[in-house]
């Protein structure tokens, strides 16, 4: 699980660009889009 952070943590910045987002990262997004809910 470490391992998947720290990609994630470099996607962070692509995920604000929607056309950078694959059909791979949409799962990835899901979940980073969850966090930013919570704190939202």
């Amino acid at each position: 699980m470490s391992r998947r952070l720290e990609p994630a943590a470099e996607k962070k910045p692509s995920v604000s660009k929607p056309t950078s987002i694959p059909t791979v990262d949409l799962p990835n997004a899901t979940e980073l889009n969850n966090s930013y809910n919570q704190p939202l």
